[in-house]
Protein backbone atom coordinates (compact mmCIF):
# COMPACT_ATOMS: atom_id res chain seq x y z
CA UNK A 1 0.00 0.00 0.00
CA UNK A 2 1.33 3.18 -1.10
CA UNK A 3 0.49 6.38 1.42
CA UNK A 4 1.04 9.98 -0.19
CA UNK A 5 1.42 12.69 2.97
CA UNK A 6 0.90 16.45 1.75
CA UNK A 7 0.81 19.65 3.52
CA UNK A 8 -1.77 22.10 3.23
CA UNK A 9 -3.23 24.70 4.61
CA UNK A 10 -7.40 24.92 5.39
CA UNK A 11 -9.33 27.46 3.52
CA UNK A 12 -11.38 29.84 5.28
CA UNK A 13 -14.35 28.15 4.25
CA UNK A 14 -12.72 25.31 5.80
CA UNK A 15 -11.95 23.60 3.00
CA UNK A 16 -8.85 21.25 1.58
CA UNK A 17 -8.03 20.54 -1.83
CA UNK A 18 -6.06 17.04 -2.34
CA UNK A 19 -4.67 16.70 -6.35
CA UNK A 20 -4.27 13.05 -5.77
CA UNK A 21 -2.72 10.08 -8.34
CA UNK A 22 -5.19 8.85 -10.70
CA UNK A 23 -4.70 5.56 -9.28
CA UNK A 24 -6.74 6.55 -6.77
CA UNK A 25 -9.50 7.01 -9.18
CA UNK A 26 -12.66 5.40 -8.16
CA UNK A 27 -11.14 3.69 -4.77
CA UNK A 28 -12.08 4.53 -0.99
CA UNK A 29 -9.13 6.25 1.22
CA UNK A 30 -9.01 7.00 4.87
CA UNK A 31 -7.88 10.58 5.72
CA UNK A 32 -6.66 11.44 8.73
CA UNK A 33 -6.36 15.31 9.52
CA UNK A 34 -3.77 16.74 12.17
CA UNK A 35 -3.07 20.19 13.04
CA UNK A 36 0.62 20.90 12.58
CA UNK A 37 2.02 22.73 15.71
CA UNK A 38 2.68 26.21 15.41
CA UNK A 39 6.41 27.66 15.63
CA UNK A 40 9.54 25.90 16.52
CA UNK A 41 10.15 24.16 19.55
CA UNK A 42 13.66 23.35 20.91
CA UNK A 43 15.03 20.50 21.52
CA UNK A 44 14.84 19.07 24.88
CA UNK A 45 18.32 19.79 26.49
CA UNK A 46 19.97 16.68 28.59
CA UNK A 47 19.69 18.94 31.69
CA UNK A 48 15.83 19.08 31.48
CA UNK A 49 15.85 15.45 30.90
CA UNK A 50 18.14 14.72 34.41
CA UNK A 51 16.15 17.14 36.21
CA UNK A 52 12.57 15.53 34.98
CA UNK A 53 13.92 11.77 36.15
CA UNK A 54 16.64 12.24 39.17
CA UNK A 55 15.41 10.39 41.49
CA UNK A 56 13.07 8.34 40.13
CA UNK A 57 15.39 5.69 40.94
CA UNK A 58 17.51 6.31 43.90
CA UNK A 59 20.95 4.47 44.37
CA UNK A 60 20.24 3.14 47.56
CA UNK A 61 17.16 1.05 46.17
CA UNK A 62 19.02 -0.12 43.48
CA UNK A 63 22.25 -1.62 45.10
CA UNK A 64 19.46 -3.11 47.64
CA UNK A 65 18.03 -5.12 44.73
CA UNK A 66 21.17 -5.76 42.68
CA UNK A 67 22.55 -7.35 46.29
CA UNK A 68 19.15 -9.57 46.52
CA UNK A 69 19.42 -9.99 43.34
CA UNK A 70 23.19 -11.65 43.36
CA UNK A 71 22.26 -13.35 46.94
CA UNK A 72 19.41 -15.45 45.55
CA UNK A 73 21.41 -16.43 42.06
CA UNK A 74 24.14 -17.61 43.99
CA UNK A 75 22.68 -19.49 46.99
Amino acid sequence: MRAFRFFVKVSDEGMVHLDLSTSMKDREVEIIVLPREQGDQPAPKAMDFVKQWSGFLSDADTDKARQAYLAEKYK
